[in-house]
């Protein structure tokens, strides 16, 4: 009983496949019992791989670190920014699920933007990190939504991609979709680069910014030049290597 009160306060799926294995075992037979310990375990799997986490990430106190707001209750959003993270390589499965989620986050902002709590999105950014792989499928939806974003004059820029990821998406024309510039190594740069550049389509020229993947600062100033309002602390550091590096096999 101690194993399955552990297993309980630990991980609800795990007590799930052990109370699988026990009844069915019981009730059915050692042969059975595993054979759907086997079958849930599966089940779960998929459902994980289907429906992965997602969540909206706010800047900590004084650094240039970002988390889930969920998580941290001292992490505070960016005004006109949307921050987001998808925690799970992209695929057919999980796109549908994680393109909702995204929306849902996106009207929260705007809603939240229009009873004046505020500002409306201005700016999508995506951390790539937790993203390890990206299918034809991911690639295909990607490209579209970044349409539909410009569309509404709002700007996507992803963050701190993979190497794997990075060479997927040159081969499939995707960077030149969003914008080089729109692409950056860390989450902060992306942020300041962003409030520099104000409203902006993926792939405009112009505006000042954090590095992105040309390997430098948008004409006319450096990332600490940001929009007014932006908070000096958010490039008060400089920045690592532009992506670009990954991209030119540095």
């Amino acid at each position: 009983m101690k194993e399955w009160y552990f297993l309980w306060r630990i991980n609800k799926f795990d007590w799930l496949v052990f109370n699988a294995a026990m009844l069915g075992t019981m009730f059915l037979g050692v042969e059975m019992g595993l054979a759907l310990a086997a079958g849930v375990s599966v089940a779960l799997a998929l459902y994980k791989s289907a429906f992965p986490h997602t969540a909206v990430l706010g800047r900590l106190p004084s650094t240039a670190v970002y988390r889930n707001v969920k998580q941290y209750e001292d992490a505070t959003t960016v005004p006109g920014l949307l921050l987001v993270r998808i925690d799970a390589p992209l695929f057919f499965a999980n796109v549908a699920p994680v393109a909702d989620a995204l929306r849902k986050y996106e009207a929260r902002a705007n809603a939240e933007g229009a009873a004046g709590a505020g500002e409306a999105v201005r700016w999508v950014i995506v951390d790539l990190s937790p993203v390890t792989d990206l299918d034809a499928t991911a690639v295909h939806w990607l490209r579209e939504w970044a349409r539909d974003l410009s569309s509404r004059e709002v700007g996507l820029a992803l963050a701190n991609p993979s190497r794997v990821v990075a060479d997927l998406m040159t081969k499939a024309g995707l960077v030149d979709s969003i914008g080089k510039e729109n692409i950056y190594v860390r989450m902060h740069d992306a942020v300041a680069g962003c409030l520099a550049k104000g409203v902006a389509l993926p792939g405009a020229e112009g505006g000042a910014g954090g590095e992105g993947m040309d390997g430098g600062n948008a004409a006319g100033g450096s990332p600490g030049n940001g929009a007014a309002g932006a908070e000096p602390a958010l490039t008060a550091k400089p920045s690592p290597p532009p992506v670009s590096s990954v991209f030119h096999g540095v």
